[in-house]
């Protein structure tokens, strides 16, 4: 019988915060998905106050979390100290993974990858598709000429959900064999088993059963 090969990786999404939506939801999940398989998960942010509870717990079982200090003079930037500390844990995995793509704190974190030769992944999380690029196009491709194809060029692998959303975002980063299409890891343990209509029937008095009705799993939004 073979043994298992186990890996270390770091993640680093800039805050921890449900409220944000999908992203940091979608983060949580991986994290979690991947430690589920007894590999060594490490999640960097410079603001934890959604930590899951049971990452709390004292095991091997759950991710661990490291909260990056942020500069002093404005939150978007990583300080000297948390850049300290966050190349202490780059230095012990195998490899890293960054998360949205359009924020300055991928470039510091980027820069100390290449530098100290560590691969890493980032994921574009759908915010290079034509409609996100239709939004602030000026300042975006502003971003991306002076200092953010630098976080794509040295990548080991930039991922996408599908095909499509990469051949939207090759029209403005170059990125040749190295894209990975991959959907996202999620945890459906919480609707294991599904609970049936009881619980929305209790909170929502006003839902008459024997009417039919409309489950909107999304949020409004004008994509």
């Amino acid at each position: 019988m073979t043994t298992p090969s186990y890996f270390s990786c770091v993640h680093f999404v800039p805050e921890l915060r449900l409220e944000l939506g999908g992203v940091v939801q979608a983060v949580v999940d991986l994290c979690q998905a991947i430690a589920s398989r007894g590999h060594q998960v490490t999640l960097a942010t410079c603001d934890a106050r959604d930590v899951p509870t049971d990452w709390l717990e004292d095991s091997d079982d759950w991710p661990t979390v490291a909260e990056l200090s942020p500069s002093r003079l404005t939150h978007r930037l990583i300080s000297r100290q948390g850049l300290k500390e966050f190349r202490r844990i780059a230095r012990q995995v195998d490899i890293a993974h960054l998360h949205i793509p359009w924020r300055l704190t991928n470039l510091q974190l980027s820069h100390v990858l290449h530098g100290e030769n560590i691969p890493y992944i980032v994921t574009i999380h759908g915010m290079l598709d034509d409609w996100s690029m239709r939004q602030r196009t000026l300042k975006k491709r502003t971003y991306l000429n002076l200092a953010g194809h630098r976080l794509f060029k040295h990548a080991t692998a930039v991922h996408f959900t599908a095909k499509a959303e990469r051949d939207q975002a090759e029209q403005w980063i170059s990125i040749g064999d190295r894209a990975v299409i991959q959907c996202y890891a999620l945890d459906l343990t919480a609707y294991d088993p599904l609970p049936g209509a009881g619980p929305a029937l209790k909170a929502f008095p006003q839902i008459q059963p024997e009417k039919k009705k409309i489950l909107f799993l999304s949020r409004l939004h004008p994509k």
